[in-house]
C-alpha cells in the first residue's frame, strides 16, 4: 500500500493545535496580539509556507487554508496597530497571500511557479529600503523573470489564471524600481530597464487577450453587436470598438498575439465595419496592409520552408482562415498575393505526391489539392 508523504504532512499541518487556533481566530478578542505569541504564530505560518513552496492542495484543503491566510492578514494588522514587532509576522502573512492565490487559482500544472524560492525574497523585499548585493539581486531577479514569471504568465488560460500571477507582477515592479535607486549599478541599470519593460509588456499583451472584449471578437458573427439603429447606443458601441482597435494594433506585433489571432479579429472587424457602414459610422483599421503583411512574411515563408506532406496538411486550417477574409475584402495586391500562394502550394503538392494511387487519402482537407483548387477558383474569379 502507498502512503502519500505529502498528503500526511498537510493534514497534519492543517489538524494541527496551532492551524485552528489561527484559522478560528476571533479578531475582536485580540488575544493573540503579544509578542509571544506573535513567535507561535510566525512558526506555525512558516510551516504552512514551507508546505506550499513543495506542493499544492487537495480540494478540501483550500477552504481552510484560505480562511487561515485571511486571519494572519487580520493579526498582522492587529500587530500593527498595537505597535508589536510585527516585521517576522508581516513577512509571513504576505507571502501566504501571495501562495494562496497561486495554489487556488493556478491549475496544477500551472504552479511551478509556487516552488520557486524567489517568492518567500520578494515577501520579505516588500518593505526593506535599502537592498544589501543588488547586483546579486538582480542576477536573481531576471533569471526568476525569465525562467518562471513570464513562462507563467504566457501560459495563463484565462483571467483568473493572470489575476492569481498579479501580486507576483507587482512585486517584481515594486523590486525594479528600489533597484533603479542603487546608484552603484552603473551599465545594469539599462538591462533592468529593458527587462522591467518586458514584464509590463507581456502583462499588457495577456491583459488584452485574457479580456471577454477580445475573446468575442475571435468568434465574433454578424448581428451579435446588437441594434445599431438608436443613434446614440450605434455611437457608443462604435466607440468601444475603436477602443479595442487602438489597443490591439499597438499590440499586434506582439509574438503572444498569434496570427490565427489576428485574422479572426482581422474577419470581425471587417465585418463590423460593414454594419456600421450601413449607418454612415467608419471604423478604421489597416487590415489590408495588415493582412497582406502576414501573408507575404509569414504565410509564404512558411509555405517555402515546408518539407512535407504533414507540414503542408498542417498550414490547411490557417489558409482556410485567409481565404476567408481575402474573399471579404476583394483586394487586388492581396489576390495577387494569394494567387503566388496557390502557385507555390500547388509546386509543393506535386512534388509531394509521387504515387498517385495515394495521393486522394494524402490531400483530403489539406492545401495540396482541395484548398488549392479553392483558391485557384477564388483567385481566378477575383481578378477578372
Amino acid at each position: 500500500m502507498s502512503v502519500c508523504v505529502g498528503c500526511f504532512v498537510a493534514s497534519e499541518i492543517f489538524n494541527s493545535k496551532g492551524f485552528r487556533t489561527i484559522a478560528q481566530y476571533d479578531v475582536d478578542s485580540k488575544r493573540l496580539i503579544n509578542d509571544e505569541a506573535g513567535k507561535k504564530i510566525v512558526e506555525v505560518a512558516t510551516k504552512v509556507i514551507n508546505h506550499l513552496s513543495q506542493t499544492g492542495l487537495e480540494k478540501n484543503e483550500e477552504k481552510q487554508l484560505l480562511q487561515f491566510i485571511e486571519k494572519m492578514q487580520k493579526i498582522d494588522e492587529q500587530f500593527i496597530q498595537e505597535g508589536h514587532d510585527s516585521a517576522a509576522l508581516s513577512v509571513c502573512a504576505h507571502a501566504l497571500k501571495i501562495l494562496g492565490v497561486l495554489r487556488t487559482q493556478l491549475p496544477p500544472e500551472h504552479q511551478a511557479i509556487a516552488g520557486h524560492k524567489f517568492i518567500l525574497y520578494l515577501a520579505a523585499l516588500k518593505d526593506v529600503e535599502s537592498l544589501e548585493d543588488p547586483l546579486d539581486l538582480i542576477v536573481e531577479l531576471t533569471d526568476f523573470q525569465r525562467d518562471y514569471l513570464l513562462p507563467a504568465l504566457q501560459n495563463a488560460a484565462n483571467l483568473q489564471e493572470l489575476r492569481a500571477l498579479e501580486p507576483i507582477v507587482d512585486e517584481c515592479l515594486s523590486l525594479y524600481e528600489k533597484l533603479f535607486q542603487e546608484r552603484s549599478l552603473g551599465p545594469a541599470i539599462q538591462i533592468l530597464q529593458e527587462k522591467k519593460q518586458e514584464l509590463i509588456d507581456c502583462w499588457n499583451v495577456q491583459q488584452l487577450r485574457m479580456h471577454s472584449t477580445y475573446q468575442k471578437f475571435l468568434t465574433y458573427e454578424k448581428g451579435q453587436i446588437g441594434d445599431l439603429s438608436n443613434e446614440k447606443v450605434r455611437l457608443a458601441r462604435a466607440e468601444k470598438v475603436r477602443g479595442f482597435v487602438g489597443e490591439f494594433i499597438e499590440k499586434i506585433n506582439d509574438p503572444l498575439i498569434t496570427r490565427e489571432e489576428k485574422i479572426a479579429i482581422f474577419l470581425s472587424l471587417k465585418t463590423l465595419q460593414e454594419e456600421f457602414a450601413q449607418y454612415s459610422v467608419k471604423i478604421e483599421v489597416p487590415i489590408e496592409r495588415l493582412f497582406y503583411s502576414i501573408l507575404k512574411n509569414e504565410l509564404l515563408v512558411d509555405l517555402e520552408q515546408v518539407r512535407s506532406i504533414n507540414e503542408l496538411r498542417a498550414l490547411g486550417p490557417f489558409v482556410k482562415k485567409c481565404l476567408a477574409l481575402a474573399d471579404k475584402l476583394n483586394n487586388k495586391k492581396i489576390n495577387g498575393q494569394m494567387e503566388e500562394i496557390v502557385e507555390l502550394a500547388t509546386k509543393k503538392r506535386e512534388r509531394f505526391d509521387v504515387k498517385k494511387s495515394t495521393a486522394e487519402s494524402v490531400v483530403v482537407n489539406t492545401i495540396s489539392e482541395k484548398i488549392a483548387v479553392q483558391l485557384k477558383i477564388w483567385v481566378k474569379r477575383s481578378l477578372i
